[in-house]
């Protein structure tokens, strides 16, 4: 077994001469392919596996330590921000359901809305393009001539008076 020389630090914990233990290693790398994955040193023998340096296992635990520290940390915050969707998600669940059917009706009301629209505007396209339109448009231009008819004879009186005339006529007829 190979011996080291050990100083002892402020702290009085014994260190090794880490230019022997530099002797007693080798590089290994674990490799993917063509590229390193994982670089360390190894002992060259079993039997000087034994020689650790104690500074090395006290930084290697105060690191776990911190790693430990800051892992229970963000846990906390996890479960804090979890805690904290929780309470938000249950008070907008109910106004997502009202929403949620308000669009819904909204969204049927247009829907019927067009559909009525689009029947319209293919009957009126239907009424312009059909054979029977010059007949149509005829009726209309008479219906209209009519009409301005009838209004002038309001105007003049004569409708007045014949419509006076057939309901004393209509009177006298009755027994």
């Amino acid at each position: 077994m190979i011996k080291l020389n050990c100083e002892i630090d402020k702290a009085g914990i014994k260190k090794p001469n880490m230019k022997a233990v530099q002797g007693i290693t080798q590089e290994a790398m674990i490799m993917k392919g063509d590229d390193a994955v994982y670089k360390t040193s190894v002992f060259k023998k079993p039997e000087n596996m034994a020689i650790i340096s104690a500074s090395h296992v006290e930084r290697k635990a105060t690191g776990i330590e911190i790693a430990t520290d800051d892992i229970r940390k963000a846990k906390a915050e996890i479960e804090s921000a979890f805690n904290d969707i929780l309470i938000l998600s249950d008070k907008t669940d109910d106004h997502l359901a009202k929403y949620i059917t308000e669009i819904r009706q909204f969204r049927m009301a247009m829907t019927m809305e067009c559909r009525s629209l689009i029947t319209s505007m293919q009957d009126v396209r239907k009424f312009f393009l059909e054979d029977t339109f010059d007949d149509e448009m005829g009726r209309v231009e008479r219906f209209v001539s009519l009409c301005k008819e009838l209004r002038a004879l309001k105007e003049n009186g004569t409708l007045d008076a014949v419509s006076d005339t057939i309901i004393k006529l209509t009177v006298r007829a009755q027994p």
